[in-house]
């Protein structure tokens, strides 16, 4: 009977000193690691980059305002001549050799998406669009800040449908459609769970729909 009491004893003892062991490992040694893994875990930093609002005079008369700019991205898996849409890039562009190879590099490798070009200027978003190339496209850099602002435009009953060419395009849509759906500021409910795609008849019709994809929202109140 002793013999099992010190046993006993023993194995309680030999229990209390490996979980003393695990709690010096995690709390002491391991503590600065652990510690940076919550903060990642629980801390995200976002950067804002909010529109500033119009200048206006005494009489309430636009003085100026800004303007959206576009982003101009590529799909290098779509592209055929690297080169060749490199060189036309550049003309609406006005972009020296350099930044010519550089872009001609990007649309040559095998890859989904490439930026072309951050925030560009309206007539020169609108040189390249006049070029109608395959496997270039447009990025809205507010395009979530739009959203927001057309849900609230919306009419009760009224629905908005955004089509998108690019899967972060789609991601954004997505995201931001749920943040308004969730949120307080705006009534509004998601139609499309899942983004409509087009059918295999549109596609054989016109081979750039394959990448398209539809979300719709609808304002309640």
């Amino acid at each position: 009977m002793r013999r099992r009491l010190l046993a006993g004893v023993a194995l309680f003892a030999l229990w209390l000193l490996v979980i003393e062991a695990r709690l010096v490992h995690l709390q002491v040694i391991r503590r600065d690691h652990l510690v940076e893994l919550a903060q990642q875990q629980q801390n995200r930093s976002i950067t804002a980059h909010p529109q500033r609002g119009e200048i206006k005079d005494r009489e309430g008369r636009v003085l100026a305002y800004s303007v959206d700019a576009d982003t101009i991205y590529a799909a290098p898996t779509n592209v055929e001549d690297p080169a060749a849409t490199a060189d036309a890039l550049c003309r609406a562009l006005a972009c020296g050799a350099e930044r010519r190879r550089a872009i001609a590099e990007r649309l040559g490798r095998d890859r989904g998406f490439a930026y072309v070009a951050r925030k560009v200027s309206p007539d020169a978003a609108w040189r390249v669009a006049a070029l109608d190339l395959d496997g270039v496209g447009f990025l809205k850099e507010d395009l979530d800040r739009f959203l927001h602002a057309a849900c609230r435009r919306l009419r009760a009953g009224a629905r908005l449908a955004v089509i998108t060419f690019h899967s972060l395009e789609d991601r954004i849509v997505k995201r931001t459609l749920r943040e308004i759906e969730h949120g307080q500021e705006t009534a509004v409910r998601v139609l499309t769970k899942r983004p409509l795609r087009p059918a295999s008849e549109e596609v054989g019709r016109n081979p750039r729909a394959r990448s398209a994809k539809l979300r719709a929202a609808e304002r309640l109140a």
